[in-house]
């Protein structure tokens, strides 16, 4: 009895030990991680963000960190021993500092040196949220903002020492129960070093949306985006005819905005620094036009058919994807040079070679893609030389975001 007691204690010293050292190593892990520049690229794609270092994301309650370079998955919390259990009715008040009630969480990121969220916690109700910072490793939480009349948010922005919040209200604040007919939406503007929070003027109308935000020099520009008429699912009605992409420009100093331009025949590709890009159609021809925003010039820089819908900019390389019967092709086209090539070869939708680009940060071409080798959906990246030199087979695997 004497000799099972002491080995019972032995193997529950061991197994707290282990977990001792695993909670120490996660907190070294994640001490060690290298400050983030205030103006390192963060890039959120569908509830996951990238950045130089790795993939920030959200699973069963708790935020995860996956290195880019080792692979490795940490739970953003440094607690030793903690248990690492989420929000739940039994569990209304978890100690562990990853846990995000994740129901109603979104716009995370490792920006600068801190990390934030934006979520429903506080009991007001589902047209308010609230903005928090804490350290990389969960500690330190704090509430810096509220946004109010904020029922669902769209795609958020982190550039330069903004976080930008677009987002759609769907019901009526007044009764939460009656969808309106035509749905409002505005975007909430945070400066992270003062927390101060700016509105846009909002809009309503069939659809629409913020569809993307930016700030450049203090002023932040938007595209919205609607339907001039409504429809219904019964309807037949050609709705490229009625669906129109404005561009916006908003002055918080002088609280004016303006519009820049607008149409049925655009479409939206990418904000990068100083530059706007859209797709501006003239019959079957795509025309990829730039606005200077310091200029406020308009150039069409390029012209293409076949244009699937995405841009992505790595200085004077424009990155985008043309269809194929039965699959697509990526394509460059440099600014400088006025050139454009074929990246790799042709890519089928039935093969196992098909991804789609989530961010363009520094060295890397982050890709979703089906992993060949175990059929699984995966998200990853190839070096960016790899990816120009068409090397389309090394990329490497950091996250299966479907896995438990």
């Amino acid at each position: 009895m004497i000799q099972h007691q002491k080995r019972f204690r032995l193997v529950a010293g061991i197994v707290a030990g282990t977990a001792i050292i695993l909670a120490l190593m996660s907190f070294f892990y994640l001490k060690s991680q290298k400050p983030l520049s205030p103006n390192e690229k963060v890039v959120s794609v569908f509830n996951q963000t990238f950045n130089n270092d790795g993939i920030l994301f959200e699973k069963n309650g708790l935020l995860h960190f996956v290195d880019a370079k080792s692979g490795k998955d940490i739970v953003l919390c440094d607690k030793p021993n903690c248990p690492h259990e989420s929000y739940s009715f039994g569990n209304p008040n978890p100690v562990c500092n990853a846990a995000i009630n994740g129901a109603f969480m979104n716009g995370y990121a490792i920006y600068g040196d801190r990390l934030y969220f934006v979520a429903q916690t506080d009991g007001k109700g589902i047209f308010n949220k609230e903005v928090y910072q804490a350290d990389v490793n969960g500690a330190n939480r704090k509430r810096i903002a509220e946004l109010e009349n904020v029922e669902f948010i769209e795609n958020v922005t982190y550039v330069d020492e903004y976080l930008l919040v677009p987002y759609i209200t769907q019901n009526d604040p007044d009764s939460p129960n009656v969808e309106l007919e035509k749905p409002i939406v505005g975007m909430a503007a945070i400066n992270l070093s003062t927390y101060e929070v700016t509105y846009i003027p909002t809009k309503e109308g069939y659809n629409p949306s913020i569809w993307q935000a930016h700030e450049y020099k203090g002023e932040f520009y938007y595209i919205y985006t609607y339907l001039d008429i409504k429809t219904n699912e019964d309807e037949t009605v050609d709705e490229q005819n009625h669906f129109f992409v404005e561009l916006y420009s908003y002055d918080p100093a002088t609280k004016s905005e303006t519009k820049l331009v607008g149409g049925n025949n655009l479409s939206f590709l990418a904000f990068d620094g100083v530059y706007v890009y859209l797709i501006e159609r003239t019959g079957e021809v795509n025309h990829v036009v730039q606005i200077n925003l310091d200029e406020g010039t308009k150039e069409a820089i390029f012209q293409v058919t076949d244009f699937h819908t995405v841009l992505l900019v790595d200085g004077s390389n424009m990155i985008y994807l043309v269809d194929i019967e039965n699959g697509q092709q990526w394509k460059l086209f440099n600014t400088n040079t006025q050139e454009s090539r074929s990246i790799g070869g042709e890519l089928y939708f039935d093969s196992f070679e098909d991804f789609g680009i989530d961010a363009v940060i520094e060295d890397k071409v982050y890709i979703s893609y089906t992993d060949p080798k175990n059929g699984e959906f995966c998200k990853g990246y190839l070096s960016k030389q790899d990816f120009y030199d068409g090397q389309f087979d090394k990329r490497i695997p950091v996250l299966y975001p479907n896995r438990e």
